[in-house]
């Protein structure tokens, strides 16, 4: 599982410490996760958290069976205010299997990005599988995230 209030700033921290030790493009930081580390992602790019990565330093990032409501949208954050008010539109992809259980919610979470005005800088592909993995769909997955990159204001 996750914990945010902790497991944020270990991820600052290994960001921070890959920096310093090798020579990245830091324009572009992506992030992909899947299940609980999706619905971890939408929190760290939607909301601004302290201790946390920054998302202006975010230049895209992928979910896997990750939903916004995981940790994003919860009883007080009403999924359309949050991505209606978004400090940024950073571009996701999100993958589910067919007979995932979350699929309904990828499909509403799409659905609210659209809504939202993300445009073709919100993707959803549906693939044969359930609950997992696919190695098949990293390919798919990077081949969107490498598009983007974070420029200056």
């Amino acid at each position: 599982g996750w914990v945010p209030g902790t497991d944020y700033g270990v991820m600052q921290a290994v960001l921070s410490d890959v920096a310093a030790h090798y020579d990245i493009d830091a324009s572009r930081i992506h992030g992909w996760g899947f299940s609980a580390g999706g619905h971890v992602l939408h929190d760290l790019a939607l909301r601004q958290r302290e201790g946390a990565p920054d998302i202006h330093d975010l230049a895209a990032y992928a979910v896997s069976a990750g939903a916004l409501q995981g940790y994003a949208c919860t009883s007080s954050v009403d999924c359309a205010a949050l991505l209606t008010q978004a400090a940024r539109r950073i571009p996701v992809d999100l993958r589910v299997g067919g007979s995932d259980p979350l699929l309904p919610y990828l499909q509403a979470d799409h659905a609210r990005f659209q809504a939202a005005g993300w445009g073709a800088d919100a993707a959803l592909s549906v693939f044969p599988a359930g609950h997992v993995i696919v190695p098949s769909q990293l390919q798919p997955t990077w081949d969107f995230l490498c598009r983007f990159q974070r420029l200056p204001d």
